[in-house]
């Protein structure tokens, strides 16, 4: 049985569509990758006033916007042990100060204060199969560290839980942005 002609046109044309879309994204890829196509400085500089009346934060915020955004693929583990982790969901004060300032501390010892997180996986563990606690704790404790510490102001994070054998505590892996 012999193939119409137009059942083979139709087939050249859907790998000819498909050969395109191909070339299309590798095009879109390679220029995301170089960080997009650049644009020449303009001739005349152009002037806007700006008022600021409140400090920068502690990160450089003109530093991140120069260079293409990508992690670094280290992750950093910060952990708080011994922590109450229903006084933790139940957006206690003191358990609020605790995380925050162990968190601050670990991160001044790292010498990473400085730095942009772009990703938080945050790890809560509980004894006795308290899966729910634990990760809501964790949902909790990462929505602090959004709040509090401009390391993590644009922070995306996602939580886990894990029974633990002995004892609560939080522990968050950072992916920071590359710094320039």
């Amino acid at each position: 049985m012999r193939r119409s002609r137009f059942s083979s046109l139709a087939m050249m044309s859907g790998w000819l569509f498909a050969d395109l879309l191909l070339v299309l994204f590798l095009t879109l890829l390679s220029s995301t990758a170089a960080g997009g196509p650049q644009t020449a400085p303009s001739a005349s500089p152009s002037v806007s006033p700006s008022v600021s009346a409140s400090p920068s934060p502690s990160p450089d915020a003109s530093a991140v916007s120069r260079c293409p955004q990508s992690f670094d693929l280290r992750s950093h583990t910060f952990t708080v042990d011994q922590i109450s982790l229903s006084a933790l969901a139940g957006y206690s004060a003191s358990a609020r100060a605790r995380l925050v300032g162990d968190i601050r501390s670990q991160l001044r010892a790292r010498n990473l204060q400085n730095q942009y997180a772009g990703m938080v996986i945050a790890f809560g563990f509980a004894p006795n199969a308290n899966r729910a606690l634990a990760r809501e704790a964790a949902r909790e404790a990462g929505l602090m560290l959004r709040a509090e510490l401009p390391t993590f102001a644009r922070v995306q994070v996602r939580e886990f839980s894990y029974e633990s054998s002995t004892t609560n505590k939080i522990s968050f892996d950072v992916f920071f942005f590359v710094r320039c």
